[in-house]
């Protein structure tokens, strides 16, 4: 029974599946994408059907959602085959809106399945008004179907041969099911990265897997990309360039690959080619009966998307000389292969505005671009160069209103027309630059950089704004293209842009993302710095080293008594509102006390410039482009030739913004072990003031980032073996990358405290990594507690533990917060293996005076014990 719910749908991949002894059909019905709808035989109304079953068939069918451990999938039920009565009745009733519901989103198969069946209602004996209404669907889902795999009407010749091409899709495909069998909310996701995956356009498969893709995005809400089809024509080969436009997806197609399927094929294509390009009377690729010439004419073709990759592309081709007059540059992929260009002995001159946009701290390091021979001009305030033109090898122009700015590549809408082959053209803009050449002067041999209060000499209405958009489009790419660019060097532009422009919110929202692992990297590189200068040896050292015997085994360590540690502290990474350069040091506020930013990130410190060299430059490579068989401006009826080749892909490396500092982990599978006093007083504030509880105020959790971030610098298993002692010992999940941000809240705060007992620990590491594999690389064990232990029981068991094991290869860190440690003072003492230190008050001591006491004993002994790698 035909009701309001009733659908109408194509059946598509009919199966025969068995289970336990019964045979059973499933199939999926096509409708809309981006779904399919999943029928098994026992929804049929008519069990009689279920031997019609098969792909092609229209049948009508109701839906439900179901919930599957894989995610949503829609279920047809109360189905039928759709019977030519039927169908035909069910056609009729259709109002327009019904109609256009009907074909809404529809999916190739469904529609090709349908006007087939419609020219069959057609060619019976109808009544008029059932006649004009199938016909009216019939042209509907024509046009439809036109638009998105044939050849458009208006390109046909005016006498056209039929042209067939291969359906857009393969209905039975892979990819399709993954498109209409999963939620759109998992599409969303799936269908940016099969986008990425397309590298190339080189076989059947790349093609119809493009295809989908192109189909997909039409009919995507939200998602969707813009100039896709266009993007997939430059990565495709000249067979699927023609391809692309034989079925109207694309209004271009190179010269040289029109030229080749014009010789090569049947008549009727001949004629369609011919005829379809026609159609521009300034286009007129060649007769039936006269041989093809492709003379030099001059060129035009416009770019409205993808400016920057066809820089990027045409640059990496040139052979002599770049000349460049932009009045703002910024973006680092553009000035990186400037710098490669320049490594090949290409000729690259550039002229820009000196102002704060494109020279300060955070700009582009234009130092760089003169060390490797570039010659830079600057057009000096208040006068302001506004070109934006590019000439390369006095050969190809690029001019428009694009500045080679992230904001013009990400928010702007901008253009670019590219000139070849007009001396005329070429020549002027060739006179342009080196009058502007003249008039500057000397190219400049020297950069400084503005400070920050000149600012004022620029400003102007939305500066800041820009400036600031700029920087922050200018780190969201960086984190992008780059995941091992330096976190810290991030953070600062991005505290910079918040200076520049207090109310970009995006700015701070992107700090947000950034800072943590800024935090984290600046503690492995301060682990290093700290490693590196307990073991570097001074001139005094070695003379005095030379004078003593040779040391064949550990020294006993010195005692390190307890002391007050200073208060210190440096710059807020999240700022509050404006952040300034050199802001008052925060105080501890309990109960969530301030996070204390690495001194490395801190505003306005200098930074270290990336010695790594650009990477190598593509190969040079014919010159090729898209021909627009619509919009192409040429001489009157004259062929045009190719403009520029592929897309080059983006870079990997940045001149401007280096990678991390952090190099190779000092050492080999070093177990780094953590062991954490649970007591119930490191949450009583038995420490004379109620911000003492040290879990749920944070500093805890402060603690385990900056001791994670250490295992980043000093072991190559980056992560932290985790116990936790009260009366007893219990060994936690590790502290990795994923879980460290919240270890205490997620595992620690799941136990139940306790009383102390710090031998507990010591007797349980002991056991787990004395005489295993992890001895071989030594242990750093990490114990902290804050409380002395007063057991005389436990007391002589670590003694004697001590006196047993002061060789073995586990070195002990006891760190003891507040009281007084007489007990674990004496331990360190008398083993060489053991260090301690004291802290009187956990809350105020700062992350870096912590760490560099924590690392302050280790280095010396397992270089004695275990040399580093």
């Amino acid at each position: 029974m035909i009701d309001s719910t009733t659908q109408l749908g194509v059946l598509t991949n009919i199966q025969n599946k068995g289970k336990n002894g019964s045979n059973y059909i499933t199939a999926w019905i096509e409708r809309r994408l981006p779904r399919e709808i999943f029928l098994q035989q026992n929804k049929m109304l008519d069990k009689a059907q279920v031997a019609e079953l098969a792909d092609g068939r229209l049948v009508f069918f109701s839906s439900i959602s179901r919930m599957l451990d894989k995610g949503e999938r829609l279920d047809a039920i109360n189905c039928s085959l759709a019977q030519p009565a039927q169908l035909q009745e069910y056609l009729l009733a259709l109002d327009a809106p019904g109609r256009r519901q009907l074909i809404h989103r529809s999916t190739s198969a469904f529609r090709n399945v349908l006007l087939a069946q419609l020219e069959l209602f057609l060619a019976t004996t109808l009544t008029a008004q059932a006649e004009t209404s199938l016909s009216d669907l019939r042209d509907e889902l024509s046009r439809k179907d036109a638009s998105r795999s044939e050849i458009p009407a208006a390109s046909r010749n005016p006498q056209p041969q039929t042209i067939t091409t291969p359906p857009l899709v393969e209905s039975s495909s892979f990819l399709r099911h993954l498109f209409t069998s999963n939620s759109p909310a998992y599409i969303a996701r799936l269908f940016p990265v099969l986008v990425e995956g397309i590298r190339a356009i080189t076989d059947d498969d790349a093609f119809q897997q493009a295809l989908l893709l192109i189909e997909v995005n039409a009919e995507l809400a939200e998602g969707s990309k813009t100039d896709l089809t266009n993007s997939f024509y430059l990565l495709a080969a000249p067979a699927y360039r023609f391809q692309f436009w034989l079925r109207g997806l694309v209004p271009y197609c190179d010269t040289d690959v029109l030229l080749s399927e014009l010789a090569n094929s049947s008549e009727a294509q001949r004629t369609y080619i011919l005829g379809r390009c026609q159609q521009n009377p300034a286009v007129l690729l060649a007769s039936t009966t006269s041989p093809v010439s492709t003379p030099s004419v001059p060129i035009l073709q416009a770019y409205f998307q993808n400016i920057k990759a066809t820089l990027l592309n045409s640059l990496s081709d040139a052979q002599s000389t770049i000349q460049i007059a932009v009045a703002w540059f910024t973006h680092d992929e553009l000035f990186t292969v400037l710098c490669e260009k320049l490594q090949q002995n290409i000729s690259v001159e550039l002229i820009i505005n000196n102002d704060y946009i494109n020279n300060w701290e955070f700009g582009l390091p234009f130092s760089k671009f003169i060390e490797l021979g570039g010659k830079l001009y600057f057009s000096e305030h208040p006068a302001m160069m506004h070109h934006k033109f590019c000439l390369i090898d006095e050969a190809v122009l690029f001019n428009g209103s694009y500045n080679w700015t992230y904001y013009a590549d990400l928010r702007n809408e901008e253009n670019v027309l590219q000139v070849q082959d007009c001396s005329t053209t070429l020549a002027s803009f060739k006179a342009e630059f080196e009058r502007i050449k003249q008039h500057l002067g000397s190219p400049v041999t020297s950069i400084t950089p503005f400070p920050a209060e000149e600012m004022g000499r620029f400003e102007r209405i939305n500066f800041r704004e820009y400036l600031s958009k700029d920087i922050e489009s200018r780190v969201t790419h960086t984190r992008k293209t780059r995941p091992t660019a330096d976190p810290q060097r991030l953070v600062a532009m991005l505290n910079q842009a918040i200076e520049i422009d207090d109310r970009n919110e995006d700015a701070r929202q992107l700090l947000k993302d950034v800072a943590p692992a800024a935090v984290i990297d600046s503690y492995a590189i301060r682990t290093q710095q700290a490693v590196r200068k307990q073991l570097t040896v001074t001139p005094q050292q070695e003379q005095l080293a030379a004078t003593e015997p040779a040391v064949s085994k550990p020294t006993l360590p010195t005692s390190t008594p307890a002391e007050t540690l200073p208060l210190s502290s440096s710059v807020a990474l999240m700022p509050a509102s404006k952040p300034i350069q050199q802001p008052p040091t925060p105080k501890p506020t309990p109960p969530q006390p301030t996070l204390v930013t690495p001194a490395t990130i801190t505003v306005g410190a200098s930074l270290p410039t990336s010695t790594s060299k650009p990477a190598a430059s593509m190969p040079a490579r014919p010159v090729t482009s898209p021909l627009s068989t619509t919009s192409v401006i040429t001489a009157a009826n004259k062929p045009a030739v190719p403009l520029s080749s592929p897309p080059r892909q983006s870079v990997n490396t940045s001149i401007s913004i280096p990678d991390t500092q952090r190099t190779t982990a000092f050492y080999k599978n070093l177990p780094l072990v953590f062991a954490l006093d649970y007591s119930r007083s490191m949450e009583s504030g038995v420490q004379g003031h109620e911000g003492y509880k040290l879990y749920s105020t944070g500093k805890i959790q402060q603690v385990i980032n900056m001791i994670f971030g250490a295992a980043k610098g000093l072991t190559t298993t980056e992560k932290i073996d985790m116990f936790l002692f009260e009366q007893k010992a219990i060994q936690l999940p590790e502290v990795n990358e994923q879980n460290h941000a919240s270890f205490v809240q997620e595992v620690v705060m799941k136990h139940t405290m306790d009383g102390t007992n710090i031998y507990a620990p010591i007797e349980a590491i002991h056991k787990k990594y004395a005489n295993g594999s992890s001895a071989k690389a030594g242990v750093f064990v990490i114990l902290i507690t804050d409380g002395e232990n007063t057991d005389a029981a436990n007391n002589t068991k670590i003694k004697a533990h001590f006196a047993a094991n002061h060789a073995t290869p586990i070195f002990w860190q006891f760190v003891g917060l507040g009281a007084k440690f007489d007990f674990l003072e004496e331990v360190a003492n008398m083993a060489p293996n053991a260090a301690f230190f004291n802290l009187n008050d956990v809350q105020t001591v700062s992350d870096d005076t912590l760490l560099e006491r924590l690392m302050q004993k280790f280095p010396k002994w397992i270089e004695q014990v275990i040399p580093a790698k």
